[in-house]
């Protein structure tokens, strides 16, 4: 890597956060974005984000003191480690949400930090263009991740965000090849070992991480049932109950999966731990009984020759996670907190023009979400956005986006019906089917939950009835 302390692309990177926080300080509308920023800032101050974000620091710091013991690390690496920190390691603990649903989470971002992506990334980043090349290249590789995030949620915008994504690929290609000439060409003045050990850094320390944040994981999973259980529970704390979850998952991310949802409600209806610990056994072998019907009929599709060019499929998406890479390792180290404020931002606005306010009025709006309930915070800021912008879309005025918010949120976190936007657009009929006012919205959303729970039928099965029932 390169000697100095700041590397070009990370001191092109800094010089134009800088020139952006100068303009933007700059701007008429440096009020909305200064309170926009406080807002973040003070989220991380919250006991339920700080605690575990310094206990993850401490965590790391143990993990670097024992590599340094090991030979692993020193301190030529403190820099490449915290900027690891800040971004990459951050970036791991704040997928908590993807750790806890997605079932190949830990072993895709293990494997990524393994294979060719990291390979290719380390590359890239070995040696910087010149500065008068990397900060317009870097300033146009900005705009157009932002032309991206913007472009990707309107089909009719597909030329525009080819174009942006392919300057993004020909920049990162063009840093891998600068890169790979510079190590073949300065190879025998380079230290080995060195490099060996700034190769291995991202390794283990992604690896160490992943171990903290699947703990993490396992506790806010069973906070989270806990939480679904509770909904409109009727009878008392559930302690028995909760003690048989406990012990029948085991700490195990893929049996608590199994209790979000419906299944947490089925086992705060069972009476006592033993009928609690055999509700958690059915639900498994649900589970599995369903696993093998798709896997027959998975099987049954191959030998009908119902195929669907897996290969050509493989074949793109590694080429497509090759351009990837290879611009990320450009561009990631800015960008990645532009790209969540714009699209924040961007589904504000579509729900301000959509509800004929202003942005300011929505903002308003989603910093009074996001601090009215704890269920904003398992929801997120960029859904909580999203969630505006879809009942603003169905004519909802912010007055009742906010009566009716949280019903929706808490009925998603209750029964997961699946997609949020055919929850909230079956939601909003039935509202309007009952002639219902929005401040009644949480009434319904009770009779929903009872209904579902005091029979057969599932939480979408019973809505569709309901719809049925009204529509004329």
């Amino acid at each position: 890597m390169e000697d100095s302390v700041l590397t070009n692309r990370e001191l092109a990177a800094l010089i134009i956060l800088v020139f952006f926080i100068a303009f933007v300080l700059t701007r008429p509308s440096r009020d909305g974005v200064l309170k926009s920023v406080r807002g973040v800032l003070t989220s991380f101050t919250k006991p339920s984000i700080l605690v575990p974000l310094l206990v993850y620091v401490g965590w790391i710091s143990a993990v670097v003191a024992g590599a340094s013991r090991l030979g692993l690390w020193d301190f030529g690496l403190l820099k490449t480690t915290i900027l690891w920190l800040l971004l990459s390691g951050l970036a791991l603990v704040l997928r908590l949400n993807d750790a806890i649903q997605k079932p190949g989470f830990f072993r895709g971002a293990l494997l990524k930090s393994l294979g060719v992506v990291a390979v290719v990334e380390f590359a890239a980043a070995f040696k910087s263009f010149p500065l008068w090349i990397e900060i317009p290249a870097q300033v146009l590789a900005v705009m157009c991740a932002m032309v991206g995030v913007v472009a990707e949620r309107d089909p009719q915008h597909a030329p525009v965000r080819k174009l942006a994504n392919g300057y993004l690929v020909v920049f990162g290609v063009s840093a891998l090849i600068w890169s790979a000439s510079q190590l073949i060409g300065n190879w025998s003045t380079l230290d080995p070992g060195t490099i060996v050990r700034e190769f291995l850094l991202p390794i283990w320390l992604t690896a160490s991480a992943l171990l903290f944040v699947y703990g993490f994981a396992v506790v806010a999973a069973y906070q989270g049932v806990f939480v679904r259980m509770r909904i409109r529970n009727k009878h008392g704390p559930l302690l028995r109950q909760r003690f048989a979850m406990m012990l029948r998952a085991n700490g195990r991310l893929g049996h608590l999966r199994l209790l979000s949802g419906i299944g947490a409600q089925r086992i705060a209806r069972t009476e006592g731990f033993l009928q609690a610990w055999r509700e958690v056994g059915v639900l498994r072998r649900e589970a599995r009984e369903l696993r093998a019907e798709d896997d027959a009929a998975l099987r049954q599709l191959v030998v009908n020759g119902g195929g669907i060019g897996a290969d050509d499929t493989g074949q793109q998406l590694g080429q497509g996670e090759f351009e990837v890479s290879a611009a990320s390792a450009i561009v990631t180290p800015l960008t990645t907190s532009l790209r969540l404020a714009v699209e924040q931002e961007t589904l504000l606005e579509s729900a301000a023009v959509e509800s004929n306010r202003t942005k300011e009025d929505m903002e308003a709006l989603h910093r009074r979400l996001t601090h009215s309930d704890t269920a904003f915070e398992w929801l997120g800021p960029i859904d909580t956005a999203n969630l505006i912008r879809l009942l603003a879309h169905r004519a909802r005025s912010p007055e009742e986006i906010e009566m009716m918010a949280l019903p929706i949120v808490m009925l998603l976190a209750a029964f997961q019906p699946g997609p949020v936007e055919e929850l909230v657009e079956k939601f909003d009929r039935l509202l309007m089917l009952t002639g219902e006012p929005a401040n009644r919205a949480m009434n319904i959303a009770d009779t929903l939950t009872s209904a579902t729970q005091v029979s057969a039928a599932t939480f979408n099965e019973m809505l569709d009835a309901l719809i049925a029932f009204y529509q004329p």
